[in-house]
Protein backbone atom coordinates (compact mmCIF):
# COMPACT_ATOMS: atom_id res chain seq x y z
CA UNK A 1 0.00 0.00 0.00
CA UNK A 2 2.89 2.19 1.04
CA UNK A 3 4.59 2.43 -2.66
CA UNK A 4 1.55 2.86 -4.61
CA UNK A 5 0.45 5.97 -2.26
CA UNK A 6 4.18 7.27 -2.40
CA UNK A 7 3.92 6.88 -6.51
CA UNK A 8 0.54 8.73 -6.66
CA UNK A 9 1.47 11.23 -4.30
CA UNK A 10 4.91 12.31 -6.37
CA UNK A 11 2.70 12.46 -9.32
CA UNK A 12 0.14 14.89 -8.50
CA UNK A 13 2.66 17.00 -6.30
CA UNK A 14 0.81 16.40 -3.31
CA UNK A 15 1.65 16.39 0.16
CA UNK A 16 -0.43 14.62 1.85
CA UNK A 17 -3.34 11.46 1.44
CA UNK A 18 -6.39 10.55 4.11
CA UNK A 19 -7.65 7.39 3.48
CA UNK A 20 -11.57 7.53 4.88
CA UNK A 21 -12.70 3.64 6.17
CA UNK A 22 -16.18 4.26 5.79
CA UNK A 23 -19.48 2.21 5.23
CA UNK A 24 -22.82 2.78 3.07
CA UNK A 25 -24.85 1.76 6.47
CA UNK A 26 -22.59 4.31 8.72
CA UNK A 27 -24.33 7.93 9.15
CA UNK A 28 -21.26 8.76 11.51
CA UNK A 29 -19.19 8.04 7.83
CA UNK A 30 -21.64 10.21 6.10
CA UNK A 31 -21.44 13.21 7.93
CA UNK A 32 -17.64 13.02 7.82
CA UNK A 33 -17.59 12.42 4.47
CA UNK A 34 -20.00 15.86 3.89
CA UNK A 35 -17.04 17.65 6.26
CA UNK A 36 -14.74 16.54 3.96
CA UNK A 37 -16.34 17.27 1.03
CA UNK A 38 -16.69 21.06 2.43
CA UNK A 39 -12.78 21.32 3.26
CA UNK A 40 -11.00 22.95 0.79
CA UNK A 41 -7.06 21.99 -0.07
CA UNK A 42 -5.47 21.19 -2.90
CA UNK A 43 -2.44 19.22 -0.70
CA UNK A 44 -4.63 16.19 0.21
CA UNK A 45 -5.88 13.00 -2.18
CA UNK A 46 -8.82 11.56 -0.45
CA UNK A 47 -9.25 7.88 -0.61
CA UNK A 48 -12.67 6.71 0.78
CA UNK A 49 -12.82 2.84 1.07
CA UNK A 50 -16.02 0.73 1.53
CA UNK A 51 -14.83 -1.52 4.73
CA UNK A 52 -17.53 -4.11 3.42
CA UNK A 53 -15.85 -3.89 0.11
CA UNK A 54 -11.90 -4.34 1.49
CA UNK A 55 -12.76 -7.26 3.83
CA UNK A 56 -11.89 -7.84 7.39
CA UNK A 57 -8.38 -9.52 6.15
CA UNK A 58 -7.44 -6.13 4.56
CA UNK A 59 -8.63 -4.42 7.43
CA UNK A 60 -6.68 -5.93 9.85
CA UNK A 61 -3.82 -5.67 7.28
CA UNK A 62 -4.10 -1.88 8.22
CA UNK A 63 -5.31 -1.80 12.02
CA UNK A 64 -9.18 -0.67 11.31
CA UNK A 65 -11.23 -1.90 14.36
CA UNK A 66 -14.19 0.67 14.01
CA UNK A 67 -15.51 3.12 11.41
CA UNK A 68 -15.40 5.83 10.52
CA UNK A 69 -11.20 5.96 10.78
CA UNK A 70 -9.16 8.48 8.98
CA UNK A 71 -5.32 7.37 8.42
CA UNK A 72 -3.21 10.37 7.37
CA UNK A 73 -0.12 10.11 4.93
CA UNK A 74 2.50 11.86 3.92
CA UNK A 75 3.97 12.07 0.10
CA UNK A 76 6.46 9.30 1.02
CA UNK A 77 3.71 6.63 2.11
CA UNK A 78 4.27 6.78 5.68
CA UNK A 79 1.56 7.26 8.00
CA UNK A 80 1.02 10.37 10.04
CA UNK A 81 -1.34 9.77 12.19
CA UNK A 82 -5.23 8.10 12.93
CA UNK A 83 -8.36 8.57 14.32
CA UNK A 84 -11.47 7.09 14.37
CA UNK A 85 -14.79 7.97 15.37
CA UNK A 86 -16.98 10.47 14.54
CA UNK A 87 -15.56 14.10 13.91
CA UNK A 88 -16.71 17.86 13.61
CA UNK A 89 -16.06 19.84 11.02
CA UNK A 90 -13.47 21.84 13.25
CA UNK A 91 -11.81 18.40 14.36
CA UNK A 92 -11.67 17.51 11.27
CA UNK A 93 -9.64 20.50 10.21
CA UNK A 94 -7.64 20.34 13.52
CA UNK A 95 -6.65 16.49 12.35
CA UNK A 96 -5.78 17.57 8.98
CA UNK A 97 -3.88 20.75 10.20
CA UNK A 98 -5.40 23.28 8.69
CA UNK A 99 -6.94 25.35 11.79
CA UNK A 100 -5.91 28.97 12.08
Amino acid sequence: MGKFITESLKEKDLIMKLSLFTASWCASCGTLKQSLNSICTNDLEIEVLDVDALGMQALSKVGIKGIPSLILYDNQGNEIKRKSGALTKKQLEVFLGLDS
